[in-house]
């Protein structure tokens, strides 16, 4: 499925996902479940399977949640994320973006903060708040400064119109 997933052909992503989950469940293995069922679901979403790919995501993020895997909650926070910011749902796209930066400071994962961090700038443009996003990808660029992290936060750094303030 990441194959196809990587190659663009979502439809066969899906069905080798859908495949590959009747495997671990009829195994019944909990954690290989919830990882398909997130790349299932974000494929789901590129497909435009938005409400499906939202009941995978919550069912993963049960799972994590019940047995403590927090980067796995935090990537899982992410997509949820993206899915209600590609819905419009700007304010629990937030929430699910909060979340996920909480969680990936907790564990200190700093890749995790700043691409956090650049979609929460993201966000902030599609709102048409300039002043917050420049805010977010200024953090998200000191991070990555501070951390070694290479990044490409350039391209959204002159999409923003933030340029020299970063």
């Amino acid at each position: 499925g990441d194959a196809e997933k990587t190659l663009g052909k979502y439809q066969a992503a899906l069905s080798t996902y859908e495949q590959a989950l009747a495997i671990f469940q009829y195994r019944e293995d909990g954690l290989e479940i919830c990882d398909v069922l997130r790349k299932k679901g974000y494929v789901e979403a590129l497909l435009g399977q938005g409400e499906q790919a939202y009941k995978d995501y919550q069912q993963a993020l049960t799972f994590y949640r019940e047995n403590g895997n927090e980067r796995r909650i935090a990537k899982t926070l992410k997509r949820l994320g993206e899915l209600k910011q590609d819905q419009k749902e700007f304010g629990e796209a937030r929430e699910h973006y909060e979340q996920t930066l909480a969680l990936f400071k907790k564990i200190g994962d700093y890749k995790g903060q700043g691409k956090t961090l650049e979609k929460m700038g993201k966000l902030a443009l599609a709102q048409k708040n300039l002043t917050q996003a420049c805010s977010y990808f200024r953090t998200a660029s000191d991070i990555y400064r501070k951390s070694g992290l290479e990044t490409s936060l350039w391209r959204l750094e002159s999409l923003a119109g933030c340029d020299g303030e970063l």
